[in-house]
């Protein structure tokens, strides 16, 4: 096979002549794929940057909903979960103290 690195030429006008170009000195084959991998650096930083952005915005909701539930949930549901999720569930608890206590100490 053939692999051509790019279509970039001076001497065409377009990618589509180019491409028409190669098509026909290669006498139009019948399995012909084109992978199109032009990217500036810029634009791949850009999208890295928005992906990051959309993770952490999914994880502070993520956090959110979590807390909204821990904030919502009785006793009969506390009492349903397994012993493992209630420690996970008390660790939170105390965690969400704490950082109360020292809002409060921050505010005094």
């Amino acid at each position: 096979g053939v692999v051509f690195d790019g279509l970039e030429t001076l001497f065409s006008q377009s990618y589509f002549t180019t491409a028409s170009a190669v098509l026909k000195a290669l006498n139009n084959r019948r399995f012909i794929y084109f992978f199109t991998l032009k990217q500036d650096y810029s634009v791949l930083k850009e999208q890295e940057e928005k992906a990051q952005k959309l993770k952490e915005l999914e994880e502070l909701e993520r956090e959110k909903n979590e807390l909204k539930w821990l904030e919502e949930m009785d006793e009969e549901e506390y009492d349903a979960l397994s012993d493992d999720l209630k420690s996970i569930v008390d660790q939170k608890f105390l965690v969400l103290k704490k950082e109360r206590l020292k809002r409060d100490q921050e505010r005094l």
